[in-house]
């Protein structure tokens, strides 16, 4: 099974979510409750330099925010 790990991410209800233990929980267990045997969570890639890279920039109206994420009890951003 592949999926659209961007789709996945953005059809999550975060209201109900507050830390970044409780996204993956919930990513996790949509994604085998299917009981496949091989699955695939992939997601989107910003090549340097590229077409998609640049429109993306173009539609920042802040910049890029970047989080490093350290550990399952993290607060998701709002």
């Amino acid at each position: 099974m592949i999926y659209d790990g961007m789709v996945i991410l953005q059809q999550v209800d975060a209201t109900k979510l507050a830390t970044f233990g409780d996204l993956s929980d919930s990513i996790i267990s949509r994604i085998t409750s299917r009981g496949v045997g091989s699955i695939y969570f992939v997601t989107d890639q910003y090549c340097k330099n590229s077409i998609k890279s640049y429109e993306r920039n173009c539609r920042a109206q802040s910049g890029i925010v970047r989080i490093k994420i350290e550990r399952r009890n993290q607060r998701l951003p709002k």
